[in-house]
């Protein structure tokens, strides 16, 4: 299913950032990739496989068969091996970049055997993989584990050359814990909403993006969009994986970084159009998230532009 994502995204050709197709041993592809995706992307028919995803930055939800709804944040690997499963895929920002490797199980099977081999005879069988992923509804997850940190932490200072080649025997080294039933592995809850409740809190999000300079509230924003409250706010949670507040806040401090950098409008006027009544409000949030008052950010990036 990501497989075929990124597939399509690569034939259309990117604006920015990266994808990357290798090919390490028969039946194993990886894809090494940083891009701006689709909104959503709906389900396409796919050959049976295997993928493991190393979500490095943004995020994305999986819409799956019988309303489960799957999200995985960055630092989390996923593993996936009913892409049929997948009716639709929503990415949770803009930038969407990590690892993704896609085993075809029948083809790579002696070649995941000779890799083992090397390793003193460890047994995996690709067979018992799709029994025990078929156990988990087809989904299993690494989240907020020593192994998953020290698997992020070593790709941000591998060579780019290095990185797929690397998570590719740490994606095998999870298979076979995943047949040794380690607790590292575990299924993947699943959150359900109905449609229309999905649909309303999708049209919230673009709603709030389109109007960073107004005040924007749970409760008005649920009337608007004839929603609950309660609702709004567990379900935007589950989408976009940020309380509604924070999330609100997040993106009207980026739009600021943005003007700031870009735009003549005053300290002052910036803090307006992203929807703060108080300079002094803005400046305290600003530094925050930035480290740096509004003036200095401004002066930094100007400096390095000359």
């Amino acid at each position: 299913m990501l497989e075929a994502l990124l597939e399509q995204l690569s034939d259309a050709g990117l604006s920015s950032g990266h994808i990357r197709w290798t090919a390490p041993m028969a039946g194993v592809r990886v894809c090494d990739f940083d891009c701006a995706p689709p909104e959503r992307f709906p389900a396409r028919p796919t050959h049976p496989h295997l993928e493991t995803l190393y979500c490095c930055r943004g995020g994305l939800l999986l819409s799956l068969a019988g309303g489960r709804q799957v999200r995985l944040k960055p630092r989390e690997i996923l593993l996936l091996s009913d892409p049929a499963q997948v009716r639709s895929v929503q990415f949770a920002d803009s930038r969407f970049a990590g690892i993704l490797i896609s085993f075809v199980c029948c083809e790579a099977r002696h070649s995941l055997q000779g890799l083992c081999a090397l390793f003193g005879g460890l047994t995996l069988d690709t067979r018992q993989v799709g029994a025990l992923m078929a156990a988990h509804h087809g989904c299993a997850a690494v989240r907020g584990s020593a192994w998953g940190n020290a698997v992020f932490f070593a790709l941000r200072d591998l060579p780019a050359s290095d990185r797929g080649q690397y998570c590719t025997l740490k994606a095998v080294e999870l298979l076979y814990l995943l047949c040794r039933q380690s607790p590292l592995v575990s299924p993947v809850a699943a959150s359900y909403y109905d449609q229309y409740l999905t649909d309303a809190v999708q049209q919230v999000h673009a709603y709030m993006l389109e109007h960073l300079a107004e005040h924007l509230t749970i409760r008005c924003l649920a009337q608007q969009f004839h929603i609950s409250p309660t609702s709004l706010k567990s379900c935007f949670r589950q989408l976009y994986g940020q309380p509604l507040h924070q999330y609100l806040q997040q993106q009207r401090l980026q739009r600021a970084a943005e003007l700031l950098t870009s735009s003549p409008l005053s300290v002052m006027q910036v803090s307006v159009a992203v929807g703060y009544g108080s300079v002094s409000q803005f400046g305290v949030a600003f530094r925050r998230l930035y480290h740096l008052p509004p003036s200095r950010y401004r002066r930094i990036a100007a400096e390095k532009n000359v």
